[in-house]
């Protein structure tokens, strides 16, 4: 009986632990699925379609942009889409993935606001804020692109790409500004493409109006 107890206590503390993954899976489950009916509804009362799930295969040469370039365990859902009378395509969806493993995971999601537009003709790029994710874009041979002229730009963002010369013709003054009080955003691009978000912040339904309207106004600086 004595050597039992200890056995009967590590079992106790194993189905406890058991319980509490299921819980937790449970209640994960309802959320996106309660995510998934506001995004649905969202799109049938402005216009938009709606599809419950889809992948990043659904962009052209999706692995070229970091947003979809960093991480495992991808998810993407609630995808939202509609074309304006010049043949832009729009999308917004919620995107998720993981970084690490074990006790280092880190879950990131995601609201994004994607454009395809034959008015973009864009370098390969990705500006994101200073911070953790800086040494990635250097592990995959991007370097850091600073602007003299915009001394808070550059300290507040990572602007990195490969074709250096081009990024810095796209990024005029008039955005880099712009940019400056734009709140930490990222902002993924490349020939067609242009991807906005912030960085593990899913826009509340309430919020997703203004978010797509900071969508439109980051486009126009790039537009050709």
């Amino acid at each position: 009986m004595i050597l039992l107890f200890p056995l009967v206590i590590f079992f106790f503390f194993v189905s406890v632990i058991c319980v509490i993954i299921g819980v937790t899976r449970v209640v994960a489950y309802q959320k996106r699925q309660e995510r998934l009916f506001e995004l649905g509804r969202f799109a049938a009362q402005n216009g938009w379609t709606f599809n419950a799930k889809n992948t990043p295969n659904q962009f052209q040469n999706a692995n070229a942009y970091r947003i979809f370039n960093v991480g495992h365990s991808k998810q993407m859902g609630g995808f939202m889409q509609r074309q304006a009378q010049n043949g832009e395509q729009f999308f917004v969806f919620d995107y998720e993935y993981a970084t690490g493993h074990g006790k280092s995971r880190r879950q990131y999601k995601q609201t994004i606001f994607a454009v395809r537009s034959a008015h973009l003709d864009l370098p390969y790029f990705a500006l994101y804020p200073e911070g953790f994710f800086s040494f990635l874009g250097e592990m995959i041979g991007y370097n850091d692109i600073d602007f003299g002229s915009h001394p808070a730009f550059s300290k507040r963002y990572k602007l990195s790409g490969q074709n250096e010369a081009h990024i810095r013709h796209v990024f005029q003054p008039q955005i880099l500004s712009r940019l400056e009080m734009a709140g930490n955003l990222n902002i993924d691009g490349g020939g067609n493409y242009l991807f906005v978000y912030w960085q593990g912040t899913a826009v509340k339904i309430a919020n997703l109006n203004a978010f797509i309207g900071e969508g439109m106004n980051i486009l126009h600086f790039f537009r050709r």
